[in-house]
């Protein structure tokens, strides 16, 4: 995915929320929509629930999901940080614990 073309289209919306703005660069849209949806496709989606999940439980669909997504809204403006990159790194370590669990969670699945 174009990371950088994505942040500038985002930046572009959020300082020229109107039509106009938008369909003139609905062209990008579509190819930064289309390259993720591609990247979130379910199409290596595990077959059957990780071992002791039941088949019936409640958002699956999530579970068998191969790919997650952590998303921490920053506000810059409004709440500049003194250090960006130590304020990332938390938000990384904080995540550890999940991706330790998602990670044993699918390879279970494979036994």
């Amino acid at each position: 995915m174009h990371v950088d073309a994505l942040i500038e289209f985002l930046a572009g919306l959020e300082r020229n929320n109107d039509r106009p703005w938008f369909a003139w660069n609905k062209p990008a849209y579509d190819i930064l929509r289309e390259e993720f949806l591609e990247l979130v496709a379910d199409d290596d989606a595990l077959s059957r629930p990780p071992k002791g999940f039941a088949a019936d439980l409640p958002h699956i669909d999530a579970i068998r999901r191969r790919h997650f997504f952590a998303i921490v809204e920053t506000d810059l403006v409004r709440h500049p940080s003194k250090d960006l990159a130590a304020d990332l790194a938390g938000h990384f370590r904080d995540l550890l614990p999940l991706m330790r669990w998602l990670r044993g969670a699918v390879a279970g699945a494979g036994q």
